[in-house]
């Protein structure tokens, strides 16, 4: 038998669903918040539509990826919310003990994000996630190329280095019967920018694949660009680096420097990112 104080309940839905607790619970008033050492309430007061809660136990719900985006946004912030919203758009998912699970389902969309945003200008922190949402890309399949293709595709004032948005892991025809698949793929540049973890120093079968895929798309008049993490962490790198990718693009060089409203704002972003 399932147990009637909602505490209980939310114990025994942790239980069943292997979340860790205490488990973040909503609420629709103040008046509604207990102290419990299974739950922490947070007041949301904002609309909920048809959809945006799922039934897991009974009584118990969780809410949908796309209310989740607009929930965390002020208390993540832009640049956070952004790789959250992308996490959710995407093929992996960090868990609580930081790790990473890849080739998982998408959980949502860009368009549904977007569409779940525009239900109400209500509520804490909508114009982050409105902005959030906005910048997002779908189709990323692990956490540092989220990191790299927002670090690249968000605008100079907003700390970004502004590239113009790539596609995600986008699949390249070699022939009828061969592909590859790019990490950010900068169409109308013909180049394709490959992040390599700190794993890819030490195993020569990946430097001998790189290579084998830099020949493949030289064939087809295309090229493969390889950042590491060690250039991603690098200012003055990511300068030379955002640097060749717009002049690919047919953009003009910068024409002056930062502002220090934007070396703030890139200063924030690197924090956020674990990169400074």
């Amino acid at each position: 038998e399932l147990p009637n104080s909602p505490f209980e309940r939310i114990h025994h839905a942790a239980l069943a669903l292997g979340l860790r607790e205490p488990v973040d619970i909503v609420v629709g008033k103040d008046a509604a918040r207990r102290r419990s050492p299974s739950a922490r309430c947070h007041v949301w007061s904002g609309p909920v539509s048809d959809g945006l809660l799922v039934g897991v136990e009974p009584g118990v719900y969780i809410c949908s990826p796309e209310l989740i985006v607009a929930q965390l946004a002020s208390e993540l912030g832009l640049y956070k919310t952004i790789s959250l919203a992308m996490e959710l758009c995407g093929s992996y998912s960090l868990l609580v003990n930081e790790t990473c699970e890849y080739n998982v389902p998408s959980l949502t969309s860009h368009s549904r994000i977007s569409s779940v945003l525009r239900l109400s200008d209500s509520f804490r922190g909508i114009d982050v996630a409105k902005q959030a949402a906005l910048y997002s890309i779908e189709g990323s399949a692990s956490p540092r190329e989220t990191v790299l293709a927002v670090m690249l595709s968000l605008p100079r004032r907003l700390g970004g280095w502004g590239c113009g948005k790539p596609l995600l892991n986008a699949e390249i025809m070699l022939s009828v019967a061969a592909s590859l698949r790019a990490d950010l793929l900068f169409d109308e540049a013909d180049l394709d920018v490959e992040y390599q973890g700190r794993e890819w120093h030490t195993k020569p079968e990946d430097r001998t694949s790189d290579e084998a895929r830099q020949n493949a798309l030289m064939m087809m008049g295309k090229s493969c660009l390889f950042i590491s993490r060690e250039q991603i962490s690098d200012e003055a790198r990511m300068d030379g680096v955002a640097l060749l990718i717009r002049s690919r693009l047919g953009l003009r060089p910068y024409r002056r420097p930062l502002s220090t409203g934007m070396s703030l704002r890139r200063h924030q972003m690197m924090l956020d990112f674990g990169l400074a």
